[in-house]
């Protein structure tokens, strides 16, 4: 770690959380191409077709044979600077960009000024890789930001620390005599109010030395200046979450980003369906306000300039909603809850004088019904003191019904004042007196009633919030012991990834428990809360994990069934045997939701896996078998590698970029599962050997089976329907 600077105890600038929604904007050479697999980035095209693999490229498969075919086809040996004659920007008009985003209901605007390819949309006088001197032969960034501010919108600068095309990166002087220079004359020429930094995550703090520069940026630009946490320096403004929203509420500003569709580039095998609505980005925005963030929501125009329809015409229909509803978003702080699937709540602050304890309340509710229910303003925690007519508190929470108002298009915001009422049973502190029993016997801690049981124990962990100081974490689950709760969380933010259960014994078992860990900014996965090693016939029943993983080693028989995972993930290594049945997980957006890595034996059955890198990964291990689980996430859906004897049957896959994908191994059968609405239903790649595809249902993939350097599978009775066009 670097010695920190003057601005490490910095607050984040006034301005960020006033304005809580912006407009980003990806263009690289990439842009000409716009192309990738459905669900994947466009803008990484370089990496995706080089056969040398490029510089620090991670997660993103490289090379991809989906988009290396696609090249072939159409561009035949055309080579990736080749492109750039054809960016053209003939359409780019700043000032409709601009407007683009007022007409959203946006407060400030992030332009791409240099992505991974290191090609520059700015005039730098360190390269010639830049619009100014090829290409449009323009400054798209200079005419972005006066457009910007003279629509009154705040104006910041995206900017790619890696670099694939500068010969000198991963050697000091790249960082000292490129990035630092180049970082300074966007500054100086630009006076950029954000510096959003990305691709640091190939190289440690120490080399790129950005405390320094970023020091420079902010006595360059004072107290409106702000920079995210990728720039692998001591000190950020704001977290960025990609493509995710926490679980739980943050303790630190943060912000959201992530594209109209799946890709930030321009994508041309994206179609409508791919996009959000205008429903969901309303309800996306008031989900991350409501937990106290930003939003960030691209746009990818195409070579010429111009913005596709399909992703303006969703940003200005739910604009008219955000403009109207901005005293709900705009400026607001979190409320004692962010809200549910239908209900969120904002609360504008008030003078720091006023000392009556109301709170000001916009209660939000996404349905837009005639009669609108808010379920967590129950009157055992918030009384209601104002509303609108037709307002009405019972045992159920706040009832609004707006009579022949009717319904709204989106969603309709209700102004309430509530008063919070402070009840001895609302236990929001560690628990006092009892923590655990074991029959009728009394523990003051629950570290105290595990080391008294003996097997066949129950311990039963009393309602509300348990954590340090009162309990020692990781909690020791002993050989025959149940830990069982309903109402009870464990709380073990700051734990620094030490485990809050350990399972330590034959047949230990976990049930019932809430478990909630820090939340995990950036590109971190959540760190193991539960874990089992060298144990057998360990089981984790009904248990509800927030933002924490579970982690099962060198076990045989565990059972892990019927649990909730937010944010994080199931990985069982090296175990025979293992049961993973009717779980529910979602949000491992970086990772893998259900793992199972060199095992035999092991059963994923019945589990909704969803938002994750990967739903379903089978590596290494034999005779596994993945069935009728529900799967909707991001690259891969269910993922075989160098796998022997796996049966992969009866699951549902939509709205991934490879369904099913075969990666090697033998005796591979992929077996009546449903897939839709992919880039490719199922993909057998790397010499997946003696695979068997019978069955299975592909509808609305750009690719219905490929193979790609694998002998040919046995294939039967496979259905492709409607399979998906990519635009000219």
């Amino acid at each position: 770690m670097s010695t920190p600077h003057a601005f490490a105890a910095r607050p984040a600038p006034a301005w960020f959380g006033q304005r809580r929604y912006g407009l980003f904007v990806h263009m690289a050479i990439a842009t000409v191409p716009g192309f990738a697999p459905v669900h994947e980035y466009a803008e990484w095209y370089w990496s995706h077709i080089s056969e040398d693999r490029l510089d620090d490229v991670v997660l993103h498969p490289a090379p991809m044979p989906e988009v290396q075919a696609w090249h072939r086809e159409h561009h035949g040996e055309r080579t990736y600077d080749d492109f750039v004659h054809d960016l053209t920007l003939s359409r780019w008009d700043a000032d409709e960009i601009a407007e683009l985003a007022v007409a959203a209901g946006m407060g400030y605007v992030i332009h791409t000024s240099k992505h991974h390819d290191g090609y520059c949309f700015f005039d730098s006088a360190l390269t010639d890789r830049t619009t100014a001197r090829s290409g449009p032969r323009r400054d798209p960034v200079g005419e972005l930001a006066v457009a910007s501010r003279a629509a009154g919108l705040v104006h910041g600068l995206y900017y790619s620390l890696l670099d694939w095309s500068h010969p000198a990166y991963g050697d000091p002087a790249y960082v000292s005599d490129y990035l630092h220079p180049q970082v300074m004359e966007l500054v100086e020429r630009y006076g950029p109010s954000v510096l959003w930094g990305d691709g640091h995550w190939g190289r440690p703090a120490s080399y790129w030395r950005t405390d320094s520069l970023l020091a420079a940026y902010y006595a360059a630009m004072g107290d409106e200046a702000a920079v995210n946490d990728r720039w692998g320096n001591d000190h950020a403004d704001f977290v960025t979450f990609e493509y995710d929203t926490p679980a739980a509420v943050p303790a630190r500003p943060f912000e959201v980003c992530r594209g109209v569709a799946y890709s930030f580039g321009y994508n041309r095998a994206e179609v409508a369906g791919d996009h959000l609505g205008a429903s969901e980005l309303v309800a996306l925005l008031t989900e991350t306000v409501a937990k106290g963030g930003n939003l960030l929501v691209d746009i990818g125009p195409r070579a010429d300039g111009s913005v596709p329809s399909e992703q303006a015409d969703v940003l200005r229909e739910a604009g008219r909603w955000i403009r109207a509803h901005a005293g709900a978003i705009d400026g607001t702080v979190p409320f004692e809850v962010w809200g549910d699937a239908t209900t969120r709540y904002t609360v504008t602050p008030r003078a720091a004088t006023s000392d009556d304890g109301l709170v000001h309340l916009h209660a939000i509710d996404l349905t837009g019904a005639r009669r609108a229910r808010f379920a967590a303003l129950v009157p055992a925690r918030f009384e209601l003191v104002d509303g609108p007519p037709g307002v009405t508190q019972d045992h159920r929470g706040v009832l609004v019904d707006r009579g022949r108002d009717g319904a709204t298009e989106l969603a309709s915001v209700h102004e309430l004042v509530v008063r919070p009422v402070r009840s001895d049973h609302i236990d929001v502190r560690p628990v006092r007196g009892a923590a655990a029993r074991i029959g009728g016997r009394e523990f003051g801690s629950i570290g105290a009633a595990l080391a008294a049981a003996v097997p066949g124990d129950v311990v039963e962990v009393a309602d509300g919030h348990h954590g340090a100081p009162q309990e020692t974490f990781p909690l020791h689950v002993p050989a025959g012991v149940t830990l069982r709760g309903h109402g009870a969380t464990l709380v073990a933010a700051g734990s620094g990834g030490t485990a809050v259960v350990e399972l330590a014994g034959d047949a230990a078992s976990l049930a019932g428990l809430s478990i909630s860990a820090a939340s995990v900014p950036g590109f971190a996965l959540a760190a193991a809360a539960v874990r089992a090693r060298d144990v057998r016939g360990a089981s984790i029943h009904g248990c509800t994990l927030i933002e924490s993983s579970i982690l099962v080693d060198r076990c045989d028989a565990p059972a892990i069934t019927g649990n909730t995972l937010h944010g994080g993930s199931i990985v069982v290594r090296d175990s025979a045997d293992a049961d993973v049945r009717a779980n529910s997980q979602s949000g491992q957006r970086w990772g893998t939701g259900i793992t199972i890595e060199r095992g035999t034996g092991s059963r994923v059955v019945g589990n909704r896996v969803a938002d994750d890198l990967t739903g379903i990964a089978v590596r290494a291990s034999a005779d596994a078998l993945v069935a009728a689980n529900e799967v909707r996430t991001r690259w891969w859906g269910v993922h075989v590698d160098a796998a022997e004897g796996t049966t992969v049957a009866g699951n549902t896959v939509e709205r991934t970029m490879r369904a099913i994908c075969v990666s090697g191994g033998t005796g591979t059968r992929v077996v009546a599962n449903r897939l839709s609405r992919c880039d490719s239903g199922v993909m057998v790649e790397r010499g997946g050997d003696d695979v068997e595809l019978l069955d299975n249902t592909v509808d609305d993939c750009r690719l219905g089976i490929f193979v790609w350097e694998s002998p040919p599978p046995v294939a039967v009775a496979n259905r492709v329907l409607r399979p998906r066009e990519v635009a000219p």
